[in-house]
């Protein structure tokens, strides 16, 4: 019905396996409200962050609407990638928004169709954190410090392809 924190960013496996234990579904979905809940968490915190989202995709009790929510991600800078469990190929509308918070970060957007699957996608998405790189850029644009400002990465050989996030708030 509402986001609750288990456990605190920790590196600790035990911590977060008994912060798991005895978890069940329940009530209603609050996603997005959860997924700002979570980049929340961030606050204060150095280095590579990423929040990662195990989901059907389905909101039903979110406080936020989805326009909110894409522009919290937007502007948290944080890198958000969503595991859609047992989604249907028919749910164009929920692949759509997950697809659109992913792609506006610089994440990327997982389907799979069991828990089974779950280790192959968190590897994909560890090895895709360890091999980025960060390019940094300052600019001459002073005008409009409030609103967004696209993005657009040309690479060459034009066979190659960058995934970065698609804009930023100055």
């Amino acid at each position: 019905n509402e986001p609750y924190l288990l456990s605190k960013l920790t590196g600790r496996k035990d911590k977060l396996t008994r912060s798991f234990s005895g978890l069940r579904a329940e009530g209603s979905t609050a996603l997005y409200d959860a997924i700002i809940y979570g980049l929340y968490q961030f606050t204060g915190v150095k280095g590579k962050k990423a929040l990662v989202i195990l989901t059907d995709g389905k909101d039903t009790a979110s406080k936020f609407d989805y326009e909110t929510l894409v522009e919290y991600v937007k502007k948290s800078g944080l890198a958000v990638y969503a595991i859609g469990l047992k989604i249907s190929g028919t749910d164009l509308e929920v692949k759509y928004k997950l697809n659109k918070i992913a792609q506006s970060t610089g994440g990327q957007t997982f389907y799979i169709d069991s828990a089974k699957n779950l280790e192959t996608v968190y590897r994909q998405i560890n090895d895709d954190l360890r091999s980025q790189y960060l390019l940094t850029y300052y600019s001459s644009n002073t005008e409009a410090r409030d609103k967004w400002r696209k993005i657009e990465i040309k690479v060459e050989p034009s066979n190659l392809q960058a995934r970065t996030i698609s804009g930023y708030y100055p």
